[in-house]
Order: C-alpha cells, then structure tokens, then sequence
C-alpha cells in the first residue's frame, strides 16, 4: 500500500470509528461527557502515531505514540475513577514518569542514542521520587540525609557517562588506521 492510500485509510478509519462511538452515544450505550472525550482524543491521536510507525516505518513516532497513548489512558483514568492518588494534587509526577517511559520507548527503537536513555531515567527517577512523596512514603532518615547532600554525584555521574558515550561514538567514527576508512555516520 502506498503512503497516498494511505492518508486516504486513515481519515476514513477516523470518520467509522467517530461514527461508532457517536451512533453508540445516541443509542444510550453509554453517556458521551468531555471527561470522557478529550482523553479518547489524546489516546486516538498516540494510536494514529502508533499506526504510522508501523505503516510509514518511522521509528522517529515511538516517543509521541508512547506519550499521547500512557497520556490518553491516564486523564481517562483519572476522569472515570474517583481514586484519591489519581487527583491532580497528587499525581502530577505520573506525567514525568510518562514523559520519562516515552524516551525509555524511544530509546529501545534506537539503541544506539544512550543521552535518551540517561535522559528517560533521570526523568523517570524524578517522577516515581515525587510520586512517592506524594503518596506519604518517605525515605529512612540515613538514606534521605545521604540524598539531601550528595544528589549532585548523580548529575555527575550522569555527565560522565554521556562523555563517555559521545567518546565511544567519535572513535568508531574515525578511520581505521590500517584501511584508511572508518564508518560513516546515520
């Protein structure tokens, strides 16, 4: 199939499904509110990206679908529960842990850009810390001391070890000394 049936498919899927989803309202299957909508339009956006990667082999969509989709689920989860960690006080950090798992994505795609890897566990570290403070649990004081003072060797280890990683890269660029030719970059 080529990439013009394509933009013509994806429209036409769009246009059934809304026609389903708004005959099912009308037929008082369930009640269409914007709680509910605005999420499924977030979600039907990360599945039309999720769609395109598989369609257009465009492995560049994984961090949007990633994101648009865990985002999608998560405010439909949060308008449709009445949990009291899913209010907006509370569970704010989910979206760094969602920005996070979505470069996590990104980077499983791509193996070999490590600055998305450190970059989603920063992220992801942030995010699960405050939810976690959120939600009441705290550290033993010898460990929440220990993180109060010294955090920044984290940022410095962080750094050392995207150098490193931007080293590595540099030298497998650079021609072999035997041949004269080294690898060209992507």
């Amino acid at each position: 199939m080529s990439s013009r049936s394509h933009r013509s498919v994806i429209p036409g899927v769009i246009l059934i499904l809304a026609g389903i989803f708004l005959l099912l309202e009308k037929l008082n299957v369930f009640h269409l509110t914007w709680n509910l909508f605005y999420p499924g339009v977030i979600l039907a956006i990360g599945i039309l990206f999720a769609v395109r990667i598989f369609t257009d082999k465009n492995r560049k969509l994984v961090f949007p679908a990633t994101f648009f989709i865990l985002f999608g689920l998560f405010l439909g989860l949060q308008n449709v529960t009445d949990i009291w960690w899913l209010y907006w006080e509370e569970s704010w950090p989910i979206v760094l842990i969602i920005l996070g798992l979505s470069f996590l994505a990104q980077y499983l795609v791509q193996l070999q850009n490590t600055s998305l890897l450190v970059l989603s566990l920063v992220i992801l570290i942030f995010g699960v810390s405050f939810f976690v403070r959120n939600l009441g649990f705290y550290l033993p004081y010898r460990y929440r001391w220990w993180l109060q003072h010294y955090w920044p060797l984290l940022l410095i280890l962080l750094g050392l070890l995207l150098v490193w990683a931007g080293v590595k890269g540099k030298e497998e660029s650079l021609p072999d000394k035997n041949t004269g030719e080294g690898e060209q970059g992507e």
